[in-house]
């Protein structure tokens, strides 16, 4: 990239080539690879739909760990707690104990997996459809 002219760099102010009133003159700043940031450009409805329920039916076989998580947190006593977790924090037995596990089972949780990606899908085109005219924020 070619420095503007009314960059400096350098350490001694006198050799410094511009003025600062050149830098509110600056062009708008562009993306990676010349894409400006005004473009708004946006999926088809299809596109985002399935995007919404692929990755709710990839997050479902955390559902079961997210919801005892909650329960622990909610209902259960420190020191039941620390009786399940063997002593080890809450999150360290999810990440280490329970989440392997729910992606071991993963298969028998496909039809729900199905079923919630189906569902968050047609959610999002419900909600899309009743939206009429909305833009995608820039």
């Amino acid at each position: 990239f070619a420095r503007p002219a009314y960059v400096c760099g350098l350490p001694s102010a006198s050799r410094c080539v511009g003025s600062l009133s050149a830098v509110s003159r600056r062009p708008p700043r562009r993306l990676i690879h010349g894409i400006s940031s005004a473009s708004g450009h946006q999926p088809p409805l299809a596109v985002r739909a399935s995007l919404v329920g692929a990755s709710t039916a990839l997050a479902t076989p955390l559902f079961p760990v997210i919801g005892l998580n909650q329960l622990l947190f909610r209902y259960a006593s420190p020191e039941l707690r620390v009786a399940l977790t063997g002593g080890a924090s809450l999150l360290q037995f999810s990440l280490m104990t329970l989440v392997p596990n729910a992606f071991y089972y993963a298969p028998l949780l496909l039809p729900f997996a199905l079923g919630n990606g189906l569902t968050a899908a047609a959610a999002y085109l419900v909600v899309e459809a009743g939206a009429p005219g909305r833009t995608a924020p820039t």
